[in-house]
């Protein structure tokens, strides 16, 4: 590349010669036939010729300088000759010494780029050589081409800037999962600027399993994106694209137990040997409790007299084993829950301090997954102990026995009833006749037989 000179400057003596590339060359031969067009009133022929004579000197002077510039050398000079060929043989003059010596001859100024920049020369030839070089023949170098990001190093930032140490210990362990699980193996090797939104469909169509577990890797690798497009490093974020498509089955619901299932578990609490078992059961299956929540409350929330619990803690298992003891999932989550009677005669109180289940430290995953299998066990139940079931259980039997959508929404916890009845109510199956309210309201009667009149007024 040729870059402007905008620089006002006294060009009088000849300057170093530059390192010139292939693409300086053809530059630098251009401005100088421009700069003799503009000046064809008072530039003669032969004095053309004659500087671009001198010029093809220079690039004698520069190619024996440097080797690895034959072949730019070779391309100019033919150039140039062929330029100078198009004149007549008796209008070439050679070069005259002394013609440098006393005062100059030529005193001109020329407005380039907005500035007038003062020319001095003995002769026409080397008017417009400076003149050329005035108007941005200095060699400058070639931009360097952008940095690429590759993608594993460009994630890993992302995490550990934006994510691992500013969200939950189990988000940044959710997001540390899809990065080694699908998104590294994908774009090996890749760079963040290369990847499209074909490559990520590719992925996505790639990888098995419920809609919602493609989501979860979509999420982060939207975030990663998000960066890269605010950072400058790529315009628009693939995933973006109106043409990605992410499909999967939907994962399975959680469905609650039945009724004459519960009604045997709270029957057989008894026949559990240990007593933070029968205290789990008892808790869990009584109460709209989150697993994590059961296993984070201390004896300090729970208030025997008043009947109450104070939800305000969780116990979390991020690495699928070791608990982590933090606050409940969101502000909506800490609540008070009315306590059943009939599980007081179940509580073993201790300290304040210490765990409901547990004692001085809370439950790990696999100590969790021991009692639901020795609760199964003992009473002889025919299904798993599910304990997030229990869940779905209570507050699908909440909203059958009040039809109170508010009520159930606040013993969920959760932030809108839409979250209640999506995930958690699922309504029995016992089936009821939708027909006889509708028609009774719009006033007909049905009599034994199963006839339909119009009821009398």
């Amino acid at each position: 590349m040729l870059s402007g000179n905008t620089l006002e400057m006294v060009l009088i003596d000849e300057p170093a010669a530059p390192v010139y590339t292939q693409g300086d060359v053809e530059g630098l031969l251009a401005k100088v036939n421009e700069v003799a067009s503009m000046e064809i009133g008072r530039l003669r022929k032969k004095n053309r010729a004659l500087a671009m004579r001198d010029l093809i000197r220079r690039l004698d002077r520069q190619r024996e300088r440097n080797q690895r510039l034959d072949e730019a050398f070779r391309s100019g000079v033919q150039w140039m000759w062929f330029l100078c060929r198009n004149m007549d043989e008796e209008q070439y003059m050679p070069l005259q010494e002394g013609m440098e010596m006393g005062k100059p001859k030529i005193d001109r100024r020329l407005r380039i780029d907005g500035k007038e920049v003062r020319i001095r020369a003995n002769s026409e030839e080397e008017y417009v050589l400076k003149a050329s070089m005035a108007l941005g023949c200095t060699a400058a170098k070639a931009p360097e081409a952008p940095q690429k990001h590759e993608f594993r190093a460009y994630a890993q930032y992302w995490f550990d800037t934006f994510s691992g140490s500013n969200t939950a210990q189990a988000t940044a362990i959710t997001y540390e999962r899809q990065l080694t699980r699908y998104l590294y193996p994908a774009f090996e090797g890749r760079n963040v600027e290369d990847i499209t939104t074909a490559d990520a469909q590719k992925l996505f169509n790639g990888m098995g399993g419920a809609k919602a577990t493609k989501m979860k890797c979509r999420n982060v690798l939207n975030m990663i994106f998000n960066l890269a497009v605010e950072e400058s490093i790529i315009a628009r974020n693939p995933l973006a694209s109106r043409r990605l498509r992410i499909t999967g089955g939907a994962s399975k619901p959680t469905e609650p137990y039945t009724v004459e299932q519960m009604h045997f578990l709270i029957a057989n609490i008894e026949k559990l040997k240990k007593p933070m078992d029968r205290m789990f059961l008892a808790l869990q299956a009584l109460h709209p409790l989150r697993p994590e929540e059961t296993l984070g409350l201390r004896w300090m929330d729970i208030d025997l007299d008043a009947l109450k619990i104070h939800v305000r803690h969780s116990v979390t298992h991020p690495d699928r084993n070791q608990p982590v003891f933090k606050a409940t999932k969101t502000e909506e989550s800490e609540r008070f829950l009315d306590l059943a009677p009939q599980v007081v005669r179940y509580l073993e109180v201790g300290a304040p301090e210490e765990f409901v289940l547990g004692g001085k430290a809370p439950l790990s995953y696999s100590m969790m997954q021991r009692m639901c299998e020795r609760i199964q066990k003992e009473i002889g139940f025919d299904e798993k102990i599910t304990p997030r079931r229990f869940r779905t259980t209570v507050l699908t039997d909440l909203y059958d026995a009040t039809k109170d959508v508010k009520q159930v929404q606040s013993a969920a916890g959760h932030t809108t009833a839409a979250m209640t009845f999506k995930h958690y109510v699922k309504g029995r199956d016992e089936t009821q006749n939708t027909a006889t309210p509708v028609a009774s309201a719009y006033g007909l009667a049905c009599d034994w037989t199963g006839s339909w009149t119009r009821a009398k007024v």
